[in-house]
């Protein structure tokens, strides 16, 4: 029996996890206005991606209750703010209980370590913001936000450190020394952070 064109068709979906997306810089002047910026670091870079080949691509993760994340053949390329581009074995976990999941079937999150370091990892969610994540890592947490509402495209990549808030529409919960944001958006959608599910 010939098993190399499995192997081979194996090894070459999995390098297209990775591979088939693409982060390209870009000057944040030339972004068309499509709604308020919830989140401005006084340093960030600024992103273009393929929103639709992410959400597919985390989609079809496996569950963590199914494969550690290390063994995961779903993959992701994602910067960090430092202008780095790694790559992330990716799993689905469940943040919130069944009843209200199913509520919101279109919300879901992940968690994933690098493939080139083990102590590098990566915490995302999907809402209708689209893509977010936070990586973990020794030279700091970096962030991916959406650039602005209604924008799924663009996104800005900074560090904490570099944060600076909008009051307006903003609550910030502080846990020891950490900071999560979410967004109250009246009769809006569930936001899901890092750490917490918050309902409008």
């Amino acid at each position: 029996m010939n098993f190399k064109a499995p192997l081979l068709a194996l090894i070459v979906l999995t390098s297209l996890s990775a591979f088939g997306q693409s982060w390209s810089i870009v000057n944040p002047s030339s972004i068309n206005s499509t709604g308020s910026r919830d989140i401005v670091p006084v340093v960030y870079k600024t992103y273009t991606s393929d929103d639709v080949a992410m959400r597919d691509l985390l989609w079809s993760a496996p569950h963590e209750s199914e494969v550690k994340p290390s063994q995961s053949n779903i993959i992701i390329s994602v910067p960090s703010a430092d202008g780095s581009l790694d790559q992330y074995r990716m799993v689905q976990y469940d943040m919130m209980e069944a009843p209200l999941a199913a509520q919101y079937p279109h919300i879901r999150t992940f968690h994933g370590v690098s493939v080139t370091d083990p102590h590098k990892r990566i915490r995302a969610d999907y809402t209708d913001y689209g893509f977010r994540a936070v990586i973990t890592e020794e030279a700091g947490n970096s962030y991916i936000d959406h650039f602005q509402r209604g924008d799924k495209a663009h996104k800005v990549v900074y560090y904490k450190k570099t944060l600076s808030i909008p009051t307006s529409g903003l609550v910030v919960f502080r846990k020891k020394t950490k900071i999560d944001i979410t967004m109250k958006v009246k009769n809006g959608p569930v936001i899901v952070s890092s750490d917490h599910i918050d309902l409008p």
